[in-house]
């Protein structure tokens, strides 16, 4: 490491002094508006502010109450929502008119294969591929993947999945948005 001359030295020691009285003599006001007196506002049980927004949202900045998560049912070949509090609606799911599900994730298993081949979920429109995931079989026979979909994918009706073996889990979680 090279050394620092004399000079060099003062010139940062002048620097540090030159920002250190800048900062202590800079003026200061207070925040108050272009006109008028100060506005304080007080929010309190009895008397409180109206607000025109009070929405949760999630992470990915969508309102809490448009969040969808379905599980693939193969008794019925259908898709029930499953609700916040654990519960699954008695009613096939479908998607509204006028609205789009986007889909961000997809959680899925499959047992019933031989350790080391493939296992392969896909999601598809007839023959149009939506989604497609692959993974291992371990050696007792299970395989599967939580995929998140960074840019989602957006339909209006549900996509029908397509698997070998034996389904074990299958679940989409996304948001109804307005299909503009």
């Amino acid at each position: 490491m090279p050394k620092l001359r004399f000079k060099d030295c003062l010139v940062i020691r002048g620097s540090i002094v030159l920002i250190t009285l800048s900062l202590l003599l800079a003026h200061v006001g207070p925040v108050g508006g272009a006109s008028g007196p100060s506005v304080t506002v007080v929010n309190t049980m009895a008397n409180p502010v109206p607000v025109t927004w009070n929405a949760t949202f999630t992470h990915v900045g969508q309102k809490a109450s448009r969040d969808v998560v379905l599980q693939f049912l193969p008794g019925c070949s259908c898709f029930k929502r499953i609700f916040p509090d654990g519960s699954i609606d008695n009613a096939a799911f479908g998607i509204q008119a006028g609205q789009v599900l986007v889909v961000m994730d997809v959680d899925w298993s499959l047992t019933g294969g031989v350790g080391g081949q493939t296992a392969s979920m896909i999601l598809a429109f007839g023959p149009a591929v939506i989604f497609d995931s692959r993974a291992t079989f371990n050696t007792d026979g299970i395989s599967g993947r939580s995929e998140h979909l960074t840019g989602g994918r957006v339909v209006s009706v549900l996509p029908t999945p397509i698997f070998e073996k034996t389904l074990n889990n299958l679940v989409l979680s996304g948001y109804l948005a307005p299909d503009k």
